[in-house]
């Protein structure tokens, strides 16, 4: 579920003949949503639901592709309780690490707040490193000492060779990231949050997509900086 309009699609049906979740579901059942889309849909989505007896379970999930596979997401989960007690067991299995944060659009919002992060985190490791690159420094010395230091973190280990080698070949895309910062930026307007940094880095991402790399892996703003800043590491 991509986005907000899929959401819709599946909940309202998609076309003149289709029918979605709220013409075919039975009442008592438990919709288990898993993906990123607005605070503000989710909540118009819960009311309709409601209306309908079904239990809304919004359940965004954080983590790397290869934690996919493995199994080690972590769940964001709020909604209805109940229906996050009887399904703890089916999740267990692509969790390891799971949170219930209330009865309304908590999830949501956190899983916004992970993603500001998780986006500035690109925004703000590619100034760093062009201005190495700069002093001389080839980006495997700078992520092989970074990796070790203060400021590591798991998804700078787990970008370490991608950015090390600068191969971006995409697990989470610009594009991706930039329909991301539309929703944290709209939720910012929507609670009067000024999100002066954040919609700075959108812009970055906007920029970058817009010059080739939307369906690159977002932490390739570094080689959008690299570029701009006429660096060639590849020589």
């Amino acid at each position: 579920i991509p986005n907000d309009a899929a959401l819709s699609a599946i909940i309202h049906g998609d076309g003149a003949n289709g029918q979605g979740l709220l013409a075919q579901a039975r009442s008592g059942c438990i919709f288990v949503e898993m993906s990123t889309v607005s605070p503000t849909l989710s909540q118009t989505i819960a009311t309709e639901l409601k209306l309908h007896g079904i239990r809304y379970l919004r359940c965004p999930v954080s983590g790397s592709t290869a934690l996919a596979r493995n199994g080690e997401l972590t769940v964001l989960a709020s909604g209805d309780e109940s229906a996050w007690q009887e399904t703890e067991t089916l999740l267990d299995l692509l969790a390891t690490r799971k949170f219930y944060l209330g009865a309304n659009e908590e999830a949501r919002y956190m899983k916004l707040v992970l993603n500001t992060l998780v986006g500035a985190t690109s925004s703000i490791l590619g100034e760093a490193l062009v201005l190495g690159a700069k002093g001389g420094l080839a980006p495997r010395q700078m992520m092989d000492v970074i990796s070790e230091s203060a400021v590591a973190s798991p998804l700078v280990k787990y970008k370490k060779e991608m950015v090390s080698n600068l191969d971006f070949t995409p697990a989470f895309s610009v594009a991706q990231m930039i329909k991301d910062f539309m929703l944290i930026t709209d939720a910012g307007r929507s609670n009067q949050v000024p999100m002066v940094v954040a919609n700075t880095i959108l812009q970055q991402y906007i920029a970058a997509s817009n010059v080739g790399y939307a369906e690159q892996d977002f932490f390739a703003l570094f080689d959008w900086m690299r570029e701009g800043g006429g660096l060639d590491l590849k020589e």
